[in-house]
């Protein structure tokens, strides 16, 4: 009977493991109904999309509900306006989202968006001190749109975003915006740092899959004595979305760093 019982109790585990988070988006518009709008979900580890939703809003008002395999996701709404493509890129949270979404002001290209999510309390909150940091910067950090910083001024910013990011230590959002914070960066000094704050996390977070697997590749990274480094060849490659359209990171070769 021990052992029955102990058989259950692993086969419960397993599921729980791969279970899906569900999750309900009450969105609010007085300026998008009739228009298409999507949705897509990316992976948050390494940001390819990994599903998408269309949708249309009517009289003001859209539910949308779905699954995903992590409590949390980034994850952006798109729609075609004024012959451009307009966006706002959010983390949605498993559970109920309350979201305000609008139509562009002025020139911007970003949708108008408010969100009561926890998840994007925390990517707000790291975005909104990266630009409060860089307006405070005498000379100006952006140049027709990229972004010009020095060595001193970009880990500065690491720094101020790491220690803001241990403000939420029991957020699965806080775990995705540090996946974010170490792909921009891959060399040892970073990954030692990044290893500090997710010290910090709590263990449910640190002992997630995908806890475990930031832990993995940061430790890796100090231990490997090839790690990419400025003038270092790196290895192409190439993925596909899930509309079937290829890209690969040799596209990018060349091309100033841009962060919007």
């Amino acid at each position: 009977m021990k052992k029955f019982l102990i058989s259950i109790l692993m086969v419960l585990l397993q599921m729980s493991a791969f279970s899906q988070y569900k999750f309900t988006l009450n969105i609010k518009s007085q300026t998008l109904s009739g228009k298409n709008i999507r949705l897509d979900i990316f992976n948050n580890t390494n940001f390819t999309p990994i599903k998408f939703e269309t949708f249309s809003i009517k009289n003001g008002y859209y539910i949308l509900q779905g699954e995903v395999k992590q409590p949390s996701n980034f994850a952006e709404f798109s729609i075609s306006y004024q012959g451009k493509n307009v966006y706002k890129d959010f983390v949605l949270d498993s559970g109920v989202n309350n979201i305000n979404l609008e139509l562009p002001v002025g020139s911007s290209r970003y949708l108008t968006f408010r969100s009561d999510a926890r998840g994007y309390f925390i990517f707000d909150d790291l975005n909104n001190l990266f630009e409060e940091t860089i307006a405070c910067y005498k000379n100006p950090a952006r140049v027709n749109g990229y972004l010009k910083l020095t060595q001193e001024q970009h880990d500065e910013i690491n720094i101020i975003q790491l220690k803001r990011l241990e403000a939420y230590p029991d957020d699965f959002g806080s775990l995705i915006y540090l996946f974010r914070i170490s792909r921009a960066d891959a060399e040892p000094a970073y990954a030692k740092n990044n290893l500090a704050t997710f010290a910090k996390f709590s263990d449910e977070i640190r002992n997630s899959e995908a806890g475990k697997q930031l832990y993995e590749e940061n430790t890796a990274l100090i231990n490997n004595k090839a790690a990419t480094r400025a003038g270092n060849e790196v290895k192409v490659f190439i993925i596909t979305d899930i509309n079937d359209k290829s890209f690969s990171n040799s596209f990018l070769k060349g091309k100033p760093y841009i962060i919007v």
